[in-house]
């Protein structure tokens, strides 16, 4: 009975595998659409409660807490072959409100709470001479607000009232010109696994041509529209989809089951890497700004703040050795000026994947990274001032590998090793640590029936 099924495993490996190569259509035969895509979202959201507990004639403790918060989130984007320009905007803001007490609880305590956030990205690239040359910029902005303040009072025998604030701000800019041209060719891969799953069920009375395959791709690279628009989006897009096929009369019949419209969407559902192909180099320069303050009452105020100038370089590029094995590799450099920090920031990355439908999936993965800091910091109490260098260095090999087949197995392992080390400066000490970490993730799981 085993033999059995790992002859059919094996037979349908190799078939797909074939079937796919057959169908003259490559992850770089995509090119990004024109698509645009904006949103405006508000949430709202506040709870109280309350109790009360008898104690005696006449007498209660109570417990009251009140909490709200608040978000808007804004996106708007727009990519074709040319330009592709995205930007973020989330705010936050929340508050808590509670106390205790009662008429024989000795201690009566108040404490409040508020929060708000900010948070933006932006980015733009836009080629003067098409595939070849471009301008990037990108910019973003976090910021962080917190307040609590707390007081006790133990029916006038004791009382203590204290505030705490803390603020941050931490702004990224950056823009260079670039060569080369990169696409992410993923939304092929997906509507292969769809068309795939189609053709098992048997729906097609021929074979889709090159030209209408990359319609469907095209659609599928402007799901975010459906996302955007559609709290539930699935079935708008799978809609459109379908209608394109109608219009092809590619289909044997006028609709899809129930079944086989949802094992058709199975083929989009599971995340798959990104399939980075051509290549590009950047050269540009930026900036980056980091403040905080933290104050509580009557204990000062402490600063820290960085500013860092730099100037980076990057080179990058993927190839699709076939529809299903891919490589990718990426080199950033990154190199202070006018700043106390004596090298040269450093991420260097590869990966080598192979997927096969949904059944088989295994990658490797290698990074290499140093990451530089500096910070200065004073303490308006204590008068004191000083700053802080830190070097960190990260090397790290990762293997993962899932075989899986619906109601019969589920195979995943998962093998890592890093190295990380950490050097800190200050004008009062410096250090450097050190540490190596192997892992092992494995799991199975298989149905006798």
């Amino acid at each position: 009975m085993y033999h059995h099924r790992i002859g059919r495993m094996v037979f349908f490996c190799l078939a797909v595998f074939t079937h796919i190569r057959a169908q003259d259509i490559s992850i770089t035969d995509f090119r990004i659409p024109q698509s645009q895509y904006g949103s405006l979202i508000m949430d709202l959201s506040g709870n109280y409660w309350g109790t009360t507990r008898p104690i005696g004639i006449g007498s209660n403790d109570f417990s009251r807490t009140l909490r709200s918060s608040a978000s808007v989130r804004y996106e708007r984007a727009s990519m074709d072959e040319d330009r592709m320009l995205h930007w973020s905007v989330i705010s936050d803001a929340g508050g808590e409100s509670s106390s205790n007490g009662g008429s024989w609880n000795t201690e009566y305590s108040i404490r409040r709470s508020e929060q708000a956030g900010l948070a933006s990205q932006f980015s733009y690239d836009g080629y003067i001479v098409p595939d070849l040359l471009f301008l990037y910029g990108s910019a973003s902005f976090d910021g962080d607000y917190q307040w609590s303040s707390s007081s006790v009072d133990t029916h006038g025998v004791f009382q203590l009232r204290w505030t705490y604030r803390m603020r941050t701000m931490d702004l990224t800019v950056s823009a260079g010109l670039g060569i080369g041209r990169m696409r992410e060719g993923s939304p092929v891969f997906y509507i292969i696994r769809i068309i795939e799953r189609l053709k098992e069920l048997s729906v097609f009375k021929r074979d889709l041509t090159h030209e209408e395959i990359l319609e469907l791709v095209d659609l599928f690279a402007r799901k975010m529209e459906y996302r955007s628009d559609h709290e539930r989006f699935t079935k708008y897009f799978f809609g459109e989809l379908m209608d394109i096929l109608r219009a092809k009369d590619v289909l044997t019949g006028p609709a899809l089951s129930p079944y086989e419209v949802l094992y058709a969407l199975e083929g989009s559902s599971e995340s798959v890497y990104p399939r980075w192909f051509g290549w590009k180099a950047t050269v540009g320069a930026g900036a980056s700004s980091f403040q905080g303050e933290e104050s509580i009452q009557n204990a000062g105020r402490y600063f820290n703040r960085s500013d860092i100038r730099f100037i980076t370089a990057s080179l990058s590029g993927g190839l699709p050795l076939t529809n299903n094995l891919h490589c990718y590799a990426a080199l950033t450099a990154q190199t202070p000026v006018a700043s106390p920090l004596t090298r040269t920031g450093m991420i260097a990355s590869g990966q080598l994947m192979y997927e096969l439908t949904e059944r088989i999936h295994t990658d490797v993965s290698v990074l290499i990274r140093d990451d530089l800091n500096v910070r200065y910091f004073s303490d308006d109490m204590t008068q004191i001032s000083y700053s802080e260098r830190s070097y960190a260095s990260t090397q790290s090999i990762q293997w993962a590998f899932r075989y899986f087949i619906e109601d019969d197995i589920s195979l995943s392992t998962v093998l890592s090793w890093r190295d990380e080390e950490l050097t800190y400066f200050s004008s009062t000490s410096s250090w450097k640590r050190s540490n190596t970490t192997n892992a092992i993730d494995f799991g199975i799981s298989y149905r006798f029936y």
